[in-house]
């Protein structure tokens, strides 16, 4: 410790190393994250899209035919 006088050679690089480390692997859980989401929805098997309203009257598609 340094308050003391006396520190451990080393400490710094090694805290740097596994902070990267970290880092790489918390990126990576994101990664693999975002394919399991996009997975997810897709196998719920819901349309693309969804239709808001009507564009036609059903009266006038029976009248027509």
């Amino acid at each position: 410790m340094q308050i003391l006088g006396h520190t451990v050679a080393g400490w710094a690089s090694l805290v740097c190393i596994v902070a990267f480390l970290g880092g790489i692997q918390l990126l990576s859980l994101g990664v693999i994250g975002e394919y399991v989401g996009k997975i997810y929805l897709e196998t719920k098997a819901r349309p693309r899209y969804i239709i808001s309203k009507r564009t036609y009257d059903e009266k006038e598609d029976r009248r027509g035919s």
